[in-house]
Protein backbone atom coordinates (compact mmCIF):
# COMPACT_ATOMS: atom_id res chain seq x y z
CA UNK A 1 0.00 0.00 0.00
CA UNK A 2 1.62 3.81 -0.35
CA UNK A 3 3.00 5.66 -3.16
CA UNK A 4 5.56 3.10 -3.44
CA UNK A 5 3.41 0.23 -4.59
CA UNK A 6 4.79 -1.68 -7.61
CA UNK A 7 1.32 -1.98 -10.14
CA UNK A 8 0.54 -2.54 -13.97
CA UNK A 9 -1.12 -0.84 -16.34
CA UNK A 10 -2.44 -2.67 -19.06
CA UNK A 11 -2.88 -0.74 -22.60
CA UNK A 12 -4.66 -1.87 -25.65
CA UNK A 13 -4.71 -0.11 -28.52
CA UNK A 14 -7.63 -1.37 -31.50
CA UNK A 15 -7.02 0.29 -34.99
CA UNK A 16 -10.32 -0.95 -35.73
CA UNK A 17 -12.78 1.81 -36.83
CA UNK A 18 -15.57 1.97 -34.28
CA UNK A 19 -17.40 3.68 -32.45
CA UNK A 20 -16.31 4.51 -28.51
CA UNK A 21 -17.70 6.09 -25.74
CA UNK A 22 -14.94 7.58 -23.65
CA UNK A 23 -14.33 9.18 -20.49
CA UNK A 24 -11.47 11.00 -18.75
CA UNK A 25 -10.39 9.38 -15.45
CA UNK A 26 -7.15 10.20 -13.30
CA UNK A 27 -4.72 7.75 -12.32
CA UNK A 28 -2.36 8.62 -9.88
CA UNK A 29 -3.04 12.42 -10.44
CA UNK A 30 -2.48 12.24 -14.53
CA UNK A 31 -5.61 12.31 -16.65
CA UNK A 32 -6.66 9.40 -19.12
CA UNK A 33 -9.01 8.94 -21.77
CA UNK A 34 -10.54 5.25 -21.20
CA UNK A 35 -13.35 3.67 -22.60
CA UNK A 36 -16.86 5.03 -20.51
CA UNK A 37 -17.18 1.79 -17.83
CA UNK A 38 -20.55 0.72 -19.03
CA UNK A 39 -19.51 1.00 -22.99
CA UNK A 40 -16.84 -1.02 -21.86
CA UNK A 41 -18.92 -3.91 -19.36
CA UNK A 42 -21.32 -4.49 -22.58
CA UNK A 43 -17.92 -4.44 -24.76
CA UNK A 44 -17.14 -7.41 -22.42
CA UNK A 45 -20.02 -8.96 -22.48
CA UNK A 46 -20.92 -8.77 -26.22
CA UNK A 47 -17.65 -10.20 -27.12
CA UNK A 48 -18.21 -13.49 -25.02
CA UNK A 49 -21.46 -13.80 -27.36
CA UNK A 50 -19.33 -13.75 -30.54
CA UNK A 51 -16.05 -15.15 -29.52
CA UNK A 52 -16.91 -17.47 -26.67
CA UNK A 53 -13.26 -17.72 -25.52
CA UNK A 54 -13.19 -19.48 -22.00
CA UNK A 55 -12.14 -15.93 -20.37
CA UNK A 56 -15.26 -14.14 -21.74
CA UNK A 57 -17.04 -16.29 -20.36
CA UNK A 58 -15.59 -15.70 -17.30
CA UNK A 59 -15.98 -12.00 -17.83
CA UNK A 60 -19.07 -12.23 -18.99
CA UNK A 61 -20.05 -14.07 -15.81
CA UNK A 62 -18.50 -11.54 -13.59
CA UNK A 63 -19.47 -8.19 -14.90
CA UNK A 64 -22.88 -9.89 -15.07
CA UNK A 65 -22.98 -11.15 -11.34
CA UNK A 66 -21.48 -7.89 -9.81
CA UNK A 67 -24.24 -5.71 -11.35
CA UNK A 68 -22.22 -3.84 -13.55
CA UNK A 69 -23.90 -1.01 -15.02
CA UNK A 70 -24.73 -1.90 -19.00
CA UNK A 71 -25.03 0.31 -21.86
CA UNK A 72 -28.86 -0.22 -22.84
CA UNK A 73 -28.38 1.50 -26.25
CA UNK A 74 -25.48 -0.80 -27.60
CA UNK A 75 -27.83 -3.65 -26.50
CA UNK A 76 -30.88 -2.49 -28.26
CA UNK A 77 -28.48 -2.05 -31.00
CA UNK A 78 -26.66 -5.48 -31.24
CA UNK A 79 -29.93 -7.50 -30.08
CA UNK A 80 -32.62 -5.92 -30.28
CA UNK A 81 -33.41 -5.50 -26.49
CA UNK A 82 -32.52 -7.29 -22.86
CA UNK A 83 -34.50 -9.89 -23.21
CA UNK A 84 -33.07 -10.83 -27.08
CA UNK A 85 -29.92 -10.08 -24.98
CA UNK A 86 -29.67 -12.14 -22.36
CA UNK A 87 -31.16 -15.11 -24.38
CA UNK A 88 -27.87 -15.17 -26.71
CA UNK A 89 -25.65 -15.33 -23.35
CA UNK A 90 -28.03 -18.46 -22.53
CA UNK A 91 -27.72 -20.04 -25.23
CA UNK A 92 -23.58 -19.14 -25.66
CA UNK A 93 -23.69 -20.65 -21.97
CA UNK A 94 -25.50 -23.72 -23.07
CA UNK A 95 -23.29 -24.67 -25.98
CA UNK A 96 -20.17 -23.84 -23.98
CA UNK A 97 -17.39 -26.88 -23.54
CA UNK A 98 -16.59 -26.74 -19.28
CA UNK A 99 -13.01 -27.90 -20.57
CA UNK A 100 -12.53 -24.99 -22.84
CA UNK A 101 -13.55 -23.05 -20.16
CA UNK A 102 -11.24 -24.48 -17.52
CA UNK A 103 -8.40 -24.24 -19.83
CA UNK A 104 -8.52 -20.48 -20.61
CA UNK A 105 -9.19 -19.87 -17.42
CA UNK A 106 -7.24 -22.26 -15.20
CA UNK A 107 -4.21 -20.54 -15.51
CA UNK A 108 -5.44 -16.99 -13.99
CA UNK A 109 -7.31 -18.81 -10.95
CA UNK A 110 -6.82 -20.17 -7.66
CA UNK A 111 -7.35 -23.83 -6.81
CA UNK A 112 -10.64 -23.23 -4.78
CA UNK A 113 -11.93 -20.81 -8.45
CA UNK A 114 -10.86 -23.80 -10.63
CA UNK A 115 -12.47 -26.24 -8.89
CA UNK A 116 -15.41 -24.02 -8.92
CA UNK A 117 -14.92 -23.58 -12.63
CA UNK A 118 -14.58 -27.71 -13.13
CA UNK A 119 -17.79 -28.30 -10.94
CA UNK A 120 -20.90 -25.96 -11.05
CA UNK A 121 -19.78 -22.15 -12.71
CA UNK A 122 -21.50 -22.83 -15.73
CA UNK A 123 -24.85 -24.12 -14.01
CA UNK A 124 -24.57 -21.03 -11.90
CA UNK A 125 -23.92 -18.84 -14.45
CA UNK A 126 -27.05 -20.35 -16.86
CA UNK A 127 -29.08 -19.33 -13.34
CA UNK A 128 -27.92 -15.95 -12.90
CA UNK A 129 -28.70 -15.27 -16.65
CA UNK A 130 -32.18 -17.06 -16.81
CA UNK A 131 -33.13 -14.94 -13.42
CA UNK A 132 -32.38 -11.76 -15.24
CA UNK A 133 -34.63 -13.27 -17.85
CA UNK A 134 -37.43 -14.27 -15.37
CA UNK A 135 -37.02 -10.47 -14.10
CA UNK A 136 -37.21 -9.31 -17.38
CA UNK A 137 -40.24 -11.35 -17.86
CA UNK A 138 -42.11 -9.94 -15.11
CA UNK A 139 -41.80 -6.57 -15.60
CA UNK A 140 -44.51 -5.12 -18.16
CA UNK A 141 -42.24 -1.70 -18.18
CA UNK A 142 -39.09 -3.67 -19.92
CA UNK A 143 -41.22 -5.67 -21.80
CA UNK A 144 -41.60 -2.72 -24.03
CA UNK A 145 -37.68 -2.18 -24.49
CA UNK A 146 -37.36 -5.57 -26.25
Amino acid sequence: MGPDRNFHVKIEISTRKKELETTIVSLRGVSVLTLEPSFLMTEKVITFVERQAGRDIFDAWFILNNAYLLNETMIKKSFGGPLFFYQAILNRIESADPKKVLRDTGKLLDADQRNWIKTTFLSDFRRLVSNKIKVLNANPLIQSKR
